[in-house]
């Protein structure tokens, strides 16, 4: 879904989408394995496979990028953060969401993030992800998304509840 803003980095350097486990076309495999700390494995492995040495690591909903720099600091280039935070806090996430799109944002971004289970993420894609930034949402890349809807909109998984601490993309 992020492919096309960051396609636009294309012009300056080599641009690398990958779909964590559990992501999009990769292997479901299992909620044990959905966490942050896999994820940070993985894009090691991921660069070790590759040969790619110091990469530039950019994340949007950045949780995974920081947990791969924390850990493997030595391997990272530079690391480029949006839209996250360390760590989840489900109260400062709803009162960013009440600053930009009012109370209704706020509290389906709430329900979201804690975790209210499927019909929680409908109401976030059509609501809240609008607002993460002033790009346009494209559709087209919107429907060609594979969603993992146990994982998004799961109690304790990465994007609905407690496996974000200490902990969405890449």
């Amino acid at each position: 879904m992020f492919k096309l803003s960051f396609a636009q980095l294309g012009d300056v350097a080599q641009v690398i989408c990958l779909d964590f486990r559990g992501h999009g076309r990769s292997d479901r495999g299992g909620p044990a394995r959905w966490t942050v700390d896999d994820y940070a494995e993985d894009v090691r492995a991921f660069c070790d496979v590759l040969g790619i040495g110091h990469p530039v690591a950019l994340s949007s909903g950045g949780m995974v990028a920081i947990a791969y720099a924390a850990r493997h600091p030595d391997h990272l280039a530079n690391l480029v953060l949006q839209s996250t935070m360390a760590r989840l806090d489900i109260v400062r996430v709803t009162e960013g969401f009440r600053r930009v799109g009012g109370d209704q944002a706020a509290e389906i971004a709430r329900r979201f993030w804690s975790g209210a289970g499927p019909q929680a993420l409908t109401g976030y894609a059509e609501t809240c992800a609008p607002l993460y930034g002033p790009g346009r949402v494209d559709p087209d890349a919107v429907a060609r998304t594979v969603f993992n809807l146990e994982l998004l909109s799961g109690p304790g998984s990465v994007m609905g509840g407690s496996t974000c601490s200490p902990s969405w993309r890449t």
